[in-house]
């Protein structure tokens, strides 16, 4: 098997057992984890593609999701648009799908490839998301995404990565 392939499902199979533990420890309590967790995965993110980030974070988005489909992790993927910012992540022909999910019973988990849309849409969009299970598939993972509506007194911030 790939080597890249290998390490994505070494870090799937961490993320889903991480959160698997987190929600049987906290209940709905691990929810307050959700924000903190994507400030670092943009964290190191911005480290790493500082210069992309910060010219267009939407392209960063999709550079990600193209980045995918190129390693063949996945076969599809497509950010649907809801109305009023609502919206779907769809991932189809996912590697992990036959393997990964049934085994770690992924059933109040986020795909891990969802958590990084939506780190990336927080900082797009200037808005908190609000945390979802993803909903899986025989193939692959529906997610949706929802923003936490924004107090009229806040400034939108592009970035909440000033490290």
């Amino acid at each position: 098997m790939d080597n890249c392939i290998d390490m994505s499902s070494f870090f799937h199979t961490i993320l889903f057992a991480y959160q698997k533990s987190v929600k049987d420890i906290l209940g709905t309590g691990e929810a307050v984890l959700i924000h903190p967790i994507f400030e670092r995965i943009l964290c190191v993110s911005y480290k790493q593609n500082k210069e992309l980030i910060e010219a267009d974070p939407a392209k960063y988005l999709e550079t990600f999701m193209e980045n995918l489909l190129k390693k063949g992790v996945v076969k599809g993927l497509q950010i649907t648009d809801d109305g009023d910012e609502k919206y779907t992540f769809h991932v189809e022909g996912c590697t992990f799908s036959k393997d990964i999910h049934p085994f770690l019973n992924t059933k109040d988990t986020t795909c891990p490839f969802a958590l990084m849309v939506m780190a990336f849409l927080q900082v797009a969009m200037g808005k908190k998301i609000i945390p979802a299970d993803s909903e899986y598939t025989k193939t692959g993972t529906k997610t949706p995404i929802k923003f936490l509506p924004t107090p009229k007194n806040e400034k939108k911030t592009l970035s909440p990565i000033q490290h």
